[in-house]
């Protein structure tokens, strides 16, 4: 009896010391799970972040390409010196543009005024 005693007692400590090691083991796991979800948080930051600078560089892009087409379609259809002082002699010519009732040139600032 005393000898079945003594193998249940080993038997018993080897369980305890398994239990031990598993606890170890357990923390080390729980750690790294931590470790595991401040990384995922992290890399959903950076991939929020960096999903906020790609549309910032399409839109930055697009007005790019917008300028340049502005700027080549004016150099396509640029109007001479000549035809601009030609119109404008025009316009006032046909007395479609005139100044504020009682303006003189040398009241420029009456011109910026707004009308009543």
């Amino acid at each position: 009896v005393l000898d079945k005693l003594i193998d249940r007692d080993k038997e018993i400590q080897a369980l305890v010391e398994t239990a031990i090691q598993m606890r170890g083991r357990q923390r080390d796991i729980d750690w790294f799970e931590n470790q595991i979800d401040m990384r995922k948080n992290d890399l959903e930051d950076l991939q929020n972040r960096l999903y906020d600078a790609e549309k910032l560089l399409e839109l930055t892009v697009h007005q790019g390409k917008q300028k340049l087409d502005s700027i080549e379609k004016a150099q396509q259809g640029a109007v001479s010196p000549e035809k601009l002082i030609h119109y404008a002699h025009k316009i006032s010519q046909a007395s479609t543009a005139v100044s504020p009732v009682g303006w003189q040139p040398s009241e420029l600032q009456n011109f910026l005024l707004p009308l009543a």
